[in-house]
């Protein structure tokens, strides 16, 4: 499955996911900066994840407000 075929949901839940696993500390390694993550995800997961999503997600990140 791949684009409209994957929920929204999915596509959503697996973006949060990537970054909390990103950023939990792990007995094998620490945690990551949100920013780190972020860029990480943006330069390693390119077509991976939805992109509309993503942008929404860094930016939802980067509102105190939010």
């Amino acid at each position: 499955m791949k684009g409209d075929q994957i929920s929204p949901l999915v596509r959503v839940s697996t973006i949060a996911d990537i970054f909390d696993a990103m950023t939990t500390r792990r007995c094998y390694r620490g945690a990551m900066k949100s920013f780190d993550a972020l860029l990480e995800m943006k330069e390693h997961l390119g077509f991976q994840v939805d992109q509309v999503y993503f942008r929404t997600f860094v930016e939802m990140m980067g509102n105190a407000e939010a």
